[in-house]
Parts: structure tokens; sequence; C-alpha cells
């Protein structure tokens, strides 16, 4: 696929049934999108990082921050909350003292979420 049908197959995905109530949920704690980026040939696919960029902005979502990287570990802290569905991101973030949620269902999200928000 040529680079602008990569920036619209990320720009265009659809958000998952429940994004909505999870992004409600955050959205009074500043949070920050952090994403990766595919690679291809070892380089970050820049059609990723922009089809990325304009799905967010797609949905007006307002978050605090948006950055897209393939080192999320960089951002881990110790009050800093990753929610992900891939083990490959959450296992190096709890190792950087992050906070970890594995995203599974929304409301296995939310209510751990309840937990390290109050």
């Amino acid at each position: 696929p040529d680079v602008n049908e990569r920036i619209r197959f990320w720009a265009e995905l659809p958000p998952t049934k429940y994004m909505k109530d999870l992004w409600d949920y955050i959205k009074d704690h500043d949070p920050i999108i952090l994403s990766a980026p595919w690679k291809i040939n070892g380089q970050i696919d820049e059609a990723c990082r922009r089809g990325k960029e304009a799905w967010i902005e797609s949905f007006q979502l307002g978050p605090k921050d948006v950055i897209i990287t393939p080192d999320k570990t960089a951002h881990a802290a110790s009050d800093h909350i990753l929610i992900d569905d891939m083990q490959k991101y959450l296992d190096p973030w709890a190792k950087a003292s992050g906070i970890a949620i594995e995203h599974r269902t929304v409301i296995d999200t939310l209510k751990e979420l309840d937990i390290w928000l109050q």
C-alpha cells in the first residue's frame, strides 16, 4: 500500500465499542495518548504516525498530549498509568516503575483505574 492508503488505514479505524466510556472516565485526569507506530523495514512508518494523529483529532478527544513512539517505557514513572492490551508494552512499563493496566474489557479497566485514581 502507498503512503496515503496507510494513512487512511489508521485514520479511519473504527473506535472500539466502549472507547467513549473509557475516555469520559479518564479525560479529567489530563491523559496523554501514548501510542507505538508500526515499523517498515526497521524504520518508523511516518504514515502510521500521521494516521494515528488524524484518528485522535477526528474524535476531538483533547488529550494533554499525543506521543507516538516505539519506546513507551521512556515515559514511565511511578505516577504514570499505561492502559494497553499488549504485554510487550506492559511488562517493560511495570519494570520501569510505571503502573501497567492490561486492557481486556472496559469494565475491568475501569475497576482497576478506580484503585489507582483514588
